[in-house]
C-alpha cells in the first residue's frame, strides 16, 4: 500500500482525486515518463545538498533501488514556511518539491525515510534557501561634481587607543598607535599642521607605535618618540636643519632613595624603540646623527650606610691542642724538631 506525506500540514486529497491519480499512474499520464524525464532522479542515499532561490522551486524524483511499493516519509528541521511535499509518482518513484517562502532564510535539514516491508532506509541532506535580491544599480553623472574634501595640508591622522593597558616608559596605561598618511608629511616645530606638538616634541609617553606613509617625509626638528616603535614608508626621507629621530625612553634621574635598612637599588634603564625604514632614498642637508636609538640610563641607587665593625675575640679557652712537627722552613730557621712540642705549648 502506498501513501503520501505533505509538509507542512495540508488537507488529505479527496478519495476521488486519489482514484484519479491511480488511474493516471496506470496510464502513464502527466505524472508518468514525461515528468520523470524533466526532473533529476536520485536513489535514496545519493541526494546532494541543495540550494533553492526564493520565488523558484526545487523538484526531483526519488527511489530506493527501484523497489516497488516503497513507502516514503519526509521530515524537515526547522519546519519551513514554504511548501515542501513528497508524493508518490509511480510504482517506484516519489516526487519531491520545495518552494521556499520569503521568510525561509536559514538552512533546513531534510530527512527522508523509506519503508519496504520490514526493511527501512533513510537519508538526510541540507536545503539552503537563498533570498532573491534586486539587481544593484549605481548612477554616475557626467556633469560637474564636487570633489571630496582634502584634509588640511594633505595629511590624515589615525590615532587608535589599545583596549588593554601595557607598560611603556615605566607606566602602565592604554597606549596609542598612530598612523599619519599624506603625500608630503612635514615634522617641524611650529608648523601649521600641528603634528610636531601633538606627537613629536617628547612630551608623549604613551605612543606604542608611530607609522608614517607618504611620498615624501621631511624632518626639520628633533622628533623625540620615547620608546616608540617607528615605521617610515616613503620614496624620499629628508632631514633638514637639526631634524632627527630619537627613540630614547624615559629615564629615572632621581635617586632611588633609602629605607631604614639602607639605600634602594635603582631600576634598570629601558630599551629604545625600534626604527624600521622602507624608503627609496635618504636626503640630508648637513652631516650629523639622524637616528638616535640610545637606551635609557639606569636609575641612581639610594645612598649607602657605614658598614658594621667586625667582632673581636676578647678571651680564649682552649679545649684541645693538636701537636705535630712543624714544616721544614722552621728547621731552616734554626729551630730543632725536638723543641716543637714546647713551642706549641707556649702559643
Amino acid at each position: 500500500m502506498k501513501s503520501h506525506q505533505i509538509y507542512p500540514g495540508r488537507p488529505a486529497l479527496p478519495c476521488r482525486i486519489l482514484l484519479l491519480l491511480g488511474l493516471l499512474f496506470a496510464l502513464g499520464g502527466v505524472f508518468g515518463p514525461a515528468a520523470a524525464s524533466a526532473n533529476p532522479r536520485y536513489n535514496l542515499g545519493s541526494v546532494p545538498d541543495q540550494t533553492v532561490w526564493s520565488g523558484s522551486s526545487l523538484e526531483f524524483l526519488m527511489h530506493w533501488d527501484n523497489r516497488v511499493g516503497v513507502l516514503m516519509q519526509v521530515e524537515a528541521t526547522p519546519p519551513p514556511a514554504g511548501l515542501l511535499t513528497l508524493e508518490p509518482l509511480n510504482d517506484t518513484d516519489w516526487h519531491f518539491r520545495f518552494q521556499p517562502a520569503e521568510s525561509d532564510v536559514t538552512p533546513i535539514r531534510v530527512e527522508i525515510t523509506a519503508l519496504d516491508g520490514g526493511q527501512q532506509a533513510s537519508q538526510s541532506w541540507e536545503l539552503a534557501p537563498q533570498a532573491e535580491l534586486p539587481p544593484e544599480a549605481d548612477f554616475f553623472s557626467s556633469g560637474p561634481h564636487t570633489q571630496a574634501p582634502i584634509p588640511p595640508y594633505g595629511v590624515t591622522v589615525f590615532d587608535q587607543t589599545d583596549a588593554v593597558p601595557a607598560s611603556l616608559n615605566y607606566e602602565q596605561r592604554n597606549l596609542h598607535q598612530v598612523r599619519i598618511v599624506g603625500e608630503i608629511v612635514e615634522i617641524e616645530a611650529g608648523h601649521a599642521n600641528g603634528l610636531y606638538e601633538a606627537y613629536f616634541d617628547g612630551t608623549r609617553r604613551d605612543l606604542r607605535a608611530m607609522e608614517i606613509m607618504a611620498e615624501r617625509i621631511v624632518f626639520r626638528s628633533p622628533a623625540r618618540l620615547k620608546q616608540t616603535a617607528v615605521i617610515l614608508s616613503a620614496r624620499e626621507l629628508v632631514f633638514e636643519r637639526d631634524g632627527r629621530i630619537q627613540t630614547t625612553p624615559e629615564e629615572r634621574t632621581e635617586s632611588a632613595g633609602a629605607t631604614s635598612s639602607g639605600g634602594r637599588a635603582g631600576v634598570d634603564g629601558l630599551p629604545a624603540g625600534d626604527i624600521v625604514l622602507a624608503v627609496g632614498e635618504i636626503l640630508t642637508d648637513n652631516p650629523g646623527v639622524r637616528f638616535d636609538l640610545t637606551g635609557g640610563r639606569g636609575q641612581p641607587g639610594g645612598p649607602g650606610q657605614h658598614g658594621a665593625n667586625g667582632s673581636s675575640i676578647t678571651s680564649t679557652t682552649w679545649t684541645s691542642i693538636t701537636v705535630s712537627d712543624w714544616p721544614y722552613p722552621n728547621r731552616k730557621s734554626g729551630v730543632q724538631a725536638r723543641l716543637n712540642r714546647n713551642i706549641v705549648h707556649r702559643l
